[in-house]
């Protein structure tokens, strides 16, 4: 015959089981809450730093002298980094084979002059520049000059690529 006191110990000892195990699925609940969470914030992370580095893309182009804009072969074409962020890592070349040339990082806005004048560049088929922004995403640009029919305008026309 079971006693009072007997009953109380199993009785408590299902308690203690169904608490555990009540216990044991909260558990595993929270740490699968925790990883989806982890991995929400993780995706927001990487968003909010592509979202940062496309507000500040640098774009480093061949530009000609603002006071000249004629194309005459006298004067000298700058690089310049007319995007809205800094640019590290600059390196330009005349045409697709030619040795690459390196510059100092640029500022937005800034500019120097590697020496080119617009007929080399005319001559050459284009000009490339690969740089490296801030984030250390990789751009490319390209810049040549383009006859536009039917007065035969000269423009210094520019593309631009991400990686």
């Amino acid at each position: 015959m079971i006693t009072a006191l007997e009953d109380a110990y199993y009785i408590s000892g299902v308690v203690t089981a169904v608490a555990a195990v009540v216990g044991l699925v909260g558990l595993m609940w929270y740490a699968f809450e925790t990883r989806r969470l982890r991995i929400i914030g993780g995706h927001q992370a990487e968003s909010a730093a592509a979202q940062l580095e496309r507000s500040i893309i640098p774009c480093v182009l061949f530009v000609e002298d603002s006071g000249r804009l004629d194309g005459s072969t006298e004067q000298f074409l700058f690089l310049k980094n007319v995007g809205a962020g800094p640019t590290l890592n600059i390196k330009y070349r005349l045409n697709s084979w030619g040795d690459w040339a390196t510059c100092p990082p640029l500022s937005s806005g800034g500019s120097i002059k590697p020496g080119i004048k617009p007929g080399e560049l005319r001559a050459a088929g284009g000009a490339y520049a690969e740089f490296t922004s801030l984030g250390g995403h990789q751009y490319h640009s390209r810049s040549e000059y383009v006859t536009l029919p039917p007065a035969n305008a000269v423009l210094l026309e520019h593309s631009f690529e991400d990686g």
